[in-house]
Order: C-alpha cells, then sequence, then structure tokens
C-alpha cells in the first residue's frame, strides 16, 4: 500500500474526517506519511544493501569486513568539490577493491592479479615483472629457459635497457629493492606509470620552414613526445605491454608494429586534404607509413629528403608527406602528448564548468572571434586563432570566452587585450592555451582564468624552449579594482599594475628561473596548491597553504616579500629560508635544514612538467595539510593512492615472495 498522505487520510473513520474541519487532523497524517516513506524507502535498500554492486557507500566497509579486506584511505572526509577530487573520491572508494578481492584471491601471487589490483587501487596503469625471469642462470635439462641467456648483439630487442621492458639477463642483486627493480629470486616488481596520454584530435599540422611537405605536429612549431594511447588488454590473465601503457614511443616499436599504433583509435592518425591516411584493399600499413629520424642536418634541413611514404618521427613529433605527389594543403593529425593531470588548456573533460548555452560559435579559424560584447563565445576548432584586438566587455555584464567541451582551442595575442567599458564588467577564459600576452584595461571587475594556459615565455621556440623566458603572460593594468581568480591553469609572470586581488588554485605561474619575478602588485594574494617558480611581492596575503613557493633573491630583491607580516595565513607550503612573509606554520624548510624542490620537468610542454621527483625529500611528498604533496598536484593524492597498495600488496603475495612498487614515470 502507498504511504501518501491522501491513502493514509483516506483509511481514518469518516466522522474523525467529518470533524476536521480546521485540517489539523489532516497535518498530522501528513507527517506521519512523510516518515513512513522514509521507511518505506530504507525498507527497499535493505535488499540493495545485499551485494556490493548496488549497496549504500556507508556499507561497503561491513561487507568489506566480513571478507576481511584490508582498510584503505579515502577521500570522503576531504573538503572541496572539484571535477578531480571527485573523481579520485570514486577511485579510493573501496567497492572496487572489495568486489574484486575473491577473484583476486583465487589468483593470488599471479602477476596479472597484481597488475589488475594496482589499477583499481591506484588508478594508474601498472606492468608487473617477476625479477627471478631476468636472472643469468646455467641451464637446466629439466627446465630450459632459452631467453635466459647472455646478451645477443645482434638482437636489437634484447639491447634495449628501459627496465619495465628490457630482456637483457643479469646476474643477482642481493640487495632490498627498496624502489628499484633488482634481479633476484624472490622479488617482483610493480612498475606504476603515473603520467598519462592527453588526446590531440585533428590537429591542423604546423608546416615547417623547410618545405611545403615538412610538418610538426604541435601549432606551436615545436618539437614534442608522442606517447602512446593507452589499449585495452585483450583478456584479464593478459600482462600489460608498451601498448597497453602511457609512456613515450620508442621508435623501434613504432617500426615493429605499425598496426598497433597507427589509424583511428589508435596512438597516432593522419588526415590529407580531408581523407584520411588509411592503406587500400591489399595493403598493409607499412605500404603508406614509415618511422624515419627527422632531426636537423647541418644545412638547416631536415635529415631525410620525401619518399614515397609519409614519415614520422615520434622523437620529435616531425612529420614529412610523400614525394611522389603534390603536396598536400592541409594536414590535420591526431595523437597523444603525456600529461600528469587535466591541467591547463586541453582536450579534457570540462563539462563540470561549461554551463549556459553560447551566444556566438568559433568554428573555423576565418571566423570572428569576439562579435559580441557580453554573453558567451564558445570556440569549437582547434586551429591557432588570431584574435581581433581589444575585446571589449560592457559595464555590467559578463564576456565568457570558452573551448567547446573535448575541444583544445589555442589563441594568437600578441598582445590579446580585453577592455571593461564601464563598472560590473567581467570576463572569463575557460579551456584554451593562449600563445602570446594578455593584456587586461578599462573597468573590469573580475576576470577568471580557469583550466587555460597562457604559455610561460609566450611562445616556444623549434627545440622547445621558451621564446621569451621572464616576460609577462599576464599584465593587469585596469583602472577600477579588479578580483582575479587562477584555476587549474598554467601561466608564466603576472605583472599586477593596477589595484588587484590575486586567487590562485591548482595551478602554475612559472617564471622560468627562481631568480626572476613571478608575480607583482597583488594588493592581497591568496595561493593554494600551486607551483610558483620566481619571485613573489605583494602587499598582503590572505593565505597560503600546501603550495610551493620556489623563490631565490636576485641580489635587489627579496625572494618573497609581503609587505604586511602581521596578516594572513602562511602553512603547510615550501618557501625560502629568507622570504619576507607572515610567521609560518608546519612549512619548510626549517633551521638549517635547506633543501629545495625537485622537479622531473621545469620545461613547459614536457609531460612531468611541474611533477616532483619521486625522490624528493618527504616533507615534500607528504608535507601538505592532509599529507598529500606539495604543489600543484596535491589534489592527485598520490601518497594515499601508493600506501593503499602497500597496505594490500600483502594479501595478495605469496609466502617467500618480495613485491615492490617502481615508479616508471
Amino acid at each position: 500500500m502507498p504511504f501518501d498522505r491522501d491513502t493514509l487520510y483516506a483509511t481514518l473513520p469518516a466522522v474523525y474526517r467529518l470533524r476536521d474541519t480546521d485540517r489539523t487532523l489532516y497535518a498530522l497524517v501528513s507527517l506521519l506519511a512523510e516518515q513512513a516513506e522514509i521507511l518505506e524507502e530504507d525498507v527497499r535498500g535493505l535488499y540493495d544493501d545485499l551485494f556490493i554492486e548496488t549497496c549504500a557507500d556507508w556499507v561497503v566497509p561491513y561487507i568489506g569486513d566480513l571478507l576481511g579486506v584490508t582498510p584503505m584511505h579515502s577521500l570522503s572526509d576531504r573538503p572541496g568539490g572539484s571535477r578531480e577530487l571527485e573523481g579520485l573520491r570514486a577511485l579510493l572508494a573501496p567497492r572496487a577493491q572489495v568486489a574484486n578481492t575473491l577473484e583476486l584471491r583465487r589468483r593470488k601471487g599471479t602477476a596479472a592479479a597484481l597488475e589488475e589490483l594496482a589499477e583499481n587501487i591506484t588508478g594508474w596503469r601498472a606492468r608487473v615483472v617477476e625479477m627471478f625471469r631476468m636472472v643469468a642462470i646455467s641451464a637446466h635439462v629439466n627446465h630450459p629457459r632459452p631467453e635466459a641467456t647472455v646478451l645477443d648483439v645482434r638482437n636489437v630487442a634484447s639491447a634495449e635497457l628501459h627496465q619495465p621492458f628490457e630482456r637483457a639477463m643479469r646476474t643477482p642483486d642481493f640487495r632490498a629493492m627498496n624502489g628499484v627493480a633488482r634481479r633476484h629470486v624472490p622479488n617482483v616488481a610493480i612498475f606504476l606509470f603515473r603520467l598519462r596520454a592527453a588526446e590531440r584530435s585533428h590537429w591542423p599540422a604546423t608546416v615547417a620552414p623547410v618545405s611545403a611537405r615538412h610538418f610538426w605536429l604541435s601549432p606551436l612549431a615545436c618539437n614534442t613526445r608522442l606517447f602512446h594511447r593507452e589499449l585495452s588488454e585483450p583478456s584479464l590473465s593478459h600482462l600489460a605491454e608498451r601498448v597497453h601503457l602511457a609512456g613515450p614511443i620508442s621508435p623501434r616499436a613504432m617500426s615493429l608494429d605499425l598496426e598497433a599504433h597507427y589509424g583511428p583509435g589508435r596512438s597516432f592518425a593522419i588526415r590529407a586534404d580531408g581523407v584520411e591516411v588509411l592503406p587500400a584493399p591489399g595493403q598493409v600499413i607499412g605500404d603508406l607509413i614509415e618511422v624515419a629520424d627527422l632531426g636537423d642536418d647541418p644545412a638547416g634541413g631536415w635529415s631525410f629528403d620525401p619518399a614515397a611514404k609519409w614519415r614520422i618521427d615520434p622523437l620529435r613529433g616531425r612529420l614529412l608527406s610523400p614525394g611522389d605527389r603534390p603536396p598536400p594543403q592541409r594536414v590535420e593529425v591526431s595523437f597523444h602528448e603525456g600529461a600528469v593531470a587535466d591541467l591547463g588548456g586541453g582536450q579534457y573533460d570540462r563539462s563540470s564548468t561549461t554551463r549556459g548555452e553560447p551566444d556566438a560559435r568559433v568554428t573555423s579559424a576565418a571566423d570572428n572571434l569576439h562579435p559580441i560584447q557580453a554573453g558567451i563565445i564558445q570556440l569549437e576548432h582547434p586551429a591557432l586563432q588570431g584574435a581581433l584586438s581589444p575585446i571589449e566587455v560592457l559595464a555590467g555584464q559578463t564576456l565568457e570566452l570558452r573551448a567547446a567541451d573535448g575541444v583544445f582551442a589555442q589563441l594568437r595575442g600578441a598582445p590579446l587585450v580585453v577592455r571593461g567599458l564601464g563598472p560590473g564588467a567581467r570576463f572569463v577564459l575557460s579551456g584554451v592555451r593562449l600563445r602570446g600576452h594578455l593584456r587586461l584595461e578599462g573597468s573590469l571587475a573580475s576576470f577568471e582564468l580557469r583550466d587555460s594556459t597562457l604559455i610561460p615565455g609566450r611562445s616556444l621556440d623549434a627545440a622547445g624552449l621558451a621564446v621569451e623566458p621572464g616576460t609577462a603572460s599576464l599584465t593587469v593594468a585596469t583602472a577600477t579594482r579588479t578580483a582575479i581568480r587562477i584555476e587549474r591553469s598554467i601561466t608564466g609572470p603576472i605583472e599586477l599594475l593596477g589595484e588587484a586581488e590575486l586567487s590562485i588554485d591548482a595551478s602554475i605561474v612559472d617564471a622560468g628561473a627562481p631568480e626572476s619575478a613571478a608575480l607583482t602588485g597583488a594588493d592581497l594574494l591568496d595561493i593554494r596548491a600551486s607551483t610558483v617558480i620566481g619571485r613573489i611581492a605583494a602587499r598582503r596575503i590572505e593565505r597560503i597553504a600546501d603550495s610551493i613557493l620556489w623563490a631565490r633573491t636576485d641580489g635587489a630583491n627579496l625572494s618573497i616579500a609581503i609587505e604586511r607580516r602581521q596578516q594572513g595565513h602562511l602553512c603547510f607550503s615550501w618557501l625560502p629560508l629568507d622570504a619576507g612573509a607572515p610567521a609560518r606554520h608546519r612549512c619548510v624548510p626549517q633551521g638549517g635544514d635547506f633543501f629545495e624542490p625537485e622537479l622531473v620537468s621545469r620545461r613547459y610542454g614536457d609531460a612531468a612538467y611541474g611533477q616532483l621527483r619521486k625522490s624528493a625529500r618527504a616533507e615534500l611528498l607528504k608535507g601538505a595539510s592532509d599529507e598529500s604533496e606539495l604543489g600543484v598536484f596535491h589534489d592527485q593524492y598520490e601518497p594515499l593512492r601508493e600506501a593503499n597498495l602497500r597496505n594490500c600488496l600483502d594479501d595478495f603475495i605469496r609466502v617467500g615472495l618480495d613485491a615492490d612498487l617502481v615508479f616508471a614515470s
């Protein structure tokens, strides 16, 4: 029977309903019906709570306790609701671990089970190597191992010394692994790949100055390293190979298996003059594509001349069209670059921040970029778009310039000027990459930079180095006080010439060197979970937490100069000892124990740009307020993911084996 208020009221004797002239009884029944519906819903949920796939989140630990599952760290108590954090909350929830526990225990100790366990718990792809297979031994008649021989110098594959895929046999190493894959009979190395493959779909290739047949894959006309797209493994018992893991493409591996690397849905694809480059019936991909070293030659060209095939250099991101036909007028390429997380402009899901229907759309490089002065302009084309300057914003209105969800839009500004025409004007830049310089003028009440990149150094040269290191990527010269917020973005130095409040969240501000100026002129500064490389000068701070402020004095200026040092909260961050800042709380370094951050790469464009090395000090890797790492990738919660996997390993390793984690990227 339904427990709605009208049904319950109808079950009462008619005499009471007739006397209920002021509807007091009806109001009481309504309250009872409301509680009855809650009870009915709870009873219906009891059946769902019997199964791990449908039970409520609070039931999962109880089912796990019945199976003896090792408890894991979760993010349910972490504040915030960002897209990245919501994804990690789902990843670190124990539901998948509990659901797969019995299956993994049946396959306890096998390499395939350990790979599945590592991916379920951390979200990183893994490759498990049983190190006894890599130990050089004397042959036994009953247990032949033809691969366990000396190094075959005639076999290029066996000479590769990249650990996760190395085939060379060596003598035993009896030391403890401690994060290093050492060859010993009981050792099991779990290689974890922290980098991911960031997709770039149908990008217009850039013609190189060598000839009309030479192309850079990057629209910035610079070298870029190509990455594997992570292909699904054919079965649960299959061990991960190169094509199943996100990592730099090996030219040798690509040349030996073009079918696994080239084509729609693969790591790389070409479209020439609107036609996909694919083999005709009776052909194979090797008849159209070949891998080549297209490095620079002393004469100023590239190493290879055009041939009858397309030539691709995955190390440099260069392409050479066939020489037996006219050069194509337009070449579009789909490929993958390496990335640590969804940061800056990129072709990833931004649906949580792209709200509202656009008032104007830019569908080609020839379209006018700003036909309106208020509303939403949506970029739906990945070509490098030249902006007509200035962009004007009406008083009291908001103008949002954004990339469509799933599109990596790019702008060119020399500079790109945005001018507010009156009080209350607001400007938002979302999901784009700007090559050049952004300048704000006029009367702007606020400016938001979300999921975007203002290239540090304004642009890159052919080698991928900053063209103008240390020069401002964002200049704010507004006539009124402006509130500036930067979220999940990458930018070069920020120069505030007017009165402005600056808030930075989960972003990188890169001046190119710790001695260069990164942030100057802020009236109020707020930084959370960000990495700033360069000197900082501000009047006062509100909060700086979970961040890296990598600055050094240039001899004339302090590394960090905050005028009002009695205000603000400075905690759980790295900053130099000579910083002129408010009192610190749980910051590093302290006293005479000085150390500097260790980053895998400080060059924009590298896959591991801004990522902390695993060899960095524990104060950096676990020094945040919630024991995550300091800096821009704080919200990845890598220490928690690693700790969860280490805590669970003993449950799935056979007695006598010694397993350890080795970070391949």
